[in-house]
């Protein structure tokens, strides 16, 4: 009986500790859940060491609208905050948020009051809604953490000056290129965005923001738009590819624009900075080599 009740002191006590190692491996950080990779990073450079951050999805060449978050419950039942873009894109985000039934979660839809460019979901490419972002971010952050609001937005100013001057300089590098000439054709619309900000005009994208099947009559639009506006050049990415595209530029003669939405797809983008500059870089250097 002595024996049974060290035991059961002993059993107590570890279980007690085991908690307390559990309840403070965060220990002053906050605990942030992300959808994609990008968004993760954005709440890693506004928070800095004072947040923890995972994103749902790590696998850059997942169908994101198809994705099952099954897995994924006990994540959001621990954190603090939920980032999300929201409209047409995480579509199972609604379900996963009822079934992890954290009362004290707070949910941040970055494209609430977001205007979108036909229902495109690919907003992080569009310096507006990067900026109402981070701002989002931020208060989300300064209303779990108040005392490190100075901080938060700090890092934000900072991250955003590297944004903008990024934008800021493919503007300037693309101003020489005529007008008529700064268009291009997409397979997706992954970055329809972008060249909205670099001044670009995207006159044709041969598959939707959802997917699925491209039939023949498309693919002869595509190509007729292409022949008929004298387009140089055709945007693929580097997660959506498809084998029509090189009968599309064997028929018309485009130049490939390859270009990448996500962290990681490719090397040397880890972080947003270097993701943004480098589709930035291979736009100019396409259109400078015209």
């Amino acid at each position: 009986m002595f024996f049974l009740i060290i035991l059961g002191v002993v059993v107590s006590f570890l279980f007690f500790f085991a908690n307390r190692v559990y309840a403070y491996s965060y220990e002053g950080k906050i605990r942030v859940v992300t959808t994609i990779n990008v968004l993760a990073d954005w709440v890693e450079k506004v928070g800095g060491n004072r947040v923890k951050v995972k994103s749902i999805i790590t696998d850059p060449r997942t169908d994101i609208m198809r994705y099952d978050p099954k897995n994924d419950i006990a994540l959001l039942q621990k954190a603090q905050i939920f980032v999300n873009v929201g409209r047409y894109l995480e579509v199972w985000a609604p379900k996963l948020l009822k079934m992890c039934n954290n009362r004290h979660l707070r949910v941040i839809i970055l494209t609430k009051g977001i205007p979108l460019v036909n229902r495109n979901p690919y907003m992080w490419f569009d310096p507006a809604a990067i900026s109402n972002s981070l701002n989002e971010i931020r208060r989300a952050l300064t209303k779990v953490s108040s005392e490190n609001a100075p901080m938060f937005q700090r890092n934000m100013e900072h991250y955003q000056m590297s944004i903008d001057g990024l934008f800021d300089a493919g503007r300037r590098s693309l101003s020489g290129v005529p007008s008529e000439e700064r268009k291009v054709v997409s397979i997706s619309p992954e970055f329809s965005y972008l060249f909205i900000a670099l001044g670009i005009k995207e006159e044709a994208v041969l598959l939707s923001y959802q997917g699925g099947y491209v039939s023949n009559k498309k693919v002869d639009a595509f190509i007729s738009k292409i022949k008929e506006e004298n387009i140089k050049y055709i945007v693929v990415s580097e997660r959506t590819m498809i084998p029509v595209t090189e009968m599309i530029k064997e028929a018309t003669g485009v130049r490939e624009i390859r270009l990448s939405p996500f962290l990681n797809l490719i090397p040397g983008t880890h972080d947003y900075v270097h993701l943004l500059r480098y589709n930035i870089e291979n736009v100019i250097s396409a259109f400078k080599r015209r």
